[in-house]
């Protein structure tokens, strides 16, 4: 045959099939040795940064930690802050079941954005404490923020949700800097 082939290998990812592909110089080629999906092949970045896979959309929780509550709902706080990215959506179920309750960890991180999803109430001691916040939204489902829940963070404007009735924590507030408006309805 004469045909020298060489051998270039596509790595399966959680979505599609890998496979070698073996080409010749003058052309002749042939596909050979498929591998099947493998689902743990997520793409999340460079350091798991990511926190959806760029091949198919699944949610990373390397930087959450989730706690299944006794009522069977989660609540979710972070391993660490600088793990998580700029434009932060805190996720909103874990397991099948709903993410409740936002959690500590979150505090100290800068974030261009912060989205707290529908079916959360509650955003608990300390989750954003010191943190830098460009612009955040609460969902109508909230219904309790804890104690020094935002203490010294730096948001430009709080809207909060216009359900009744929503405890505000001693202090949940206390020391916003950047405050330029909050809207109570």
């Amino acid at each position: 045959t004469g045909h020298t082939h060489t051998a270039t290998v596509v790595a399966p990812t959680c979505k599609a099939e890998g496979y070698t592909t073996y080409t010749c110089a003058c052309g002749d080629s042939y596909e050979g040795s498929i591998v099947e999906v493998d689902l743990s092949a997520h793409d999340f970045g460079e350091d798991d940064e990511d926190l959806s896979c760029a091949h198919c959309g699944v949610t990373n929780y390397s930087c959450f930690k989730f706690t299944e509550r006794k009522d069977g709902t989660y609540s979710v706080s972070a391993y660490h802050y600088t793990r998580l990215p700029e434009n932060l959506v805190i996720p909103s179920e874990y397991n099948g079941k709903p993410v409740t309750r936002v959690g500590e960890g979150f505090s100290s991180g800068t974030y261009t954005s912060v989205v707290i999803p529908e079916g959360i109430t509650v955003i608990g001691e300390y989750a954003f404490r010191f943190a830098t916040i460009g612009s955040i939204v609460f969902p109508d489902s909230l219904r309790e923020i804890e104690y020094a829940a935002f203490y010294d963070a730096d948001i430009p404007s709080i809207e909060l949700p216009s359900n009744a009735p929503l405890i505000l924590g001693r202090s949940c507030f206390d020391g916003v800097d950047g405050l330029t408006q909050i809207t109570i309805p």
